[in-house]
């Protein structure tokens, strides 16, 4: 389970374009993985599950562009990019398969750039209080001897205060 917390301040330059700069953690641990080939040749795919260990936590840092594309009543949708920083650490892992095979795990440090695409409705309480919900798309090119690329989807659901 993937559990990611976000932080933003940011600068609206007019009506509808806004700057972020953003910092994010997220904690999260796998039940099983799928190990492909390359760089695991001869596992194609098969399920291994978790039996000990494997933390994942991820820190970012991001510059974000939103436009605001257009308000019905008290709804603002909005859609935007970013680019930025990823630092990710993952602790050593004993995988078991059905089969009884084992996949280990190295404890890791990896650094890279991170791009993301996120869109959704700003839903207005008050003047200066509003519910985001929201879709994220993130790509994150780590160097790949370590961990490879890696996409997340994630769904957010944050309160913005304007003041």
């Amino acid at each position: 389970m993937r559990i990611p917390a976000f932080a933003a301040f940011g600068r609206r330059f007019n009506e509808h374009f806004r700057l972020e700069i953003e910092a994010g953690l997220a904690h999260f641990q796998p039940d099983h993985v799928n190990p492909v080939s390359p760089p695991f040749a001869g596992l194609n795919g098969q399920a291994f599950k978790l039996t000990s260990g494997g933390n994942y936590e991820r820190y970012t840092g991001s510059i974000n562009a939103f436009f605001d594309v257009a308000t019905y009543d008290r709804v603002t949708f909005y859609i935007g990019d970013g680019i930025g920083y990823a630092h990710a650490v993952q602790s050593a892992a004993q995988f078991t398969a059905v089969t009884g095979g084992h996949f280990n795990q190295f404890a890791a440090t990896a650094d890279n750039l991170l791009v993301l695409g996120e869109g959704g409705p700003s839903i207005a309480i008050t003047p200066s209080l509003s519910v985001v919900p929201a879709y994220r798309y993130e790509h994150y090119f780590f160097n790949a001897n370590r961990f490879g690329d890696e996409e997340a989807h994630i769904f957010k659901l944050g309160l913005r205060y304007t003041f």
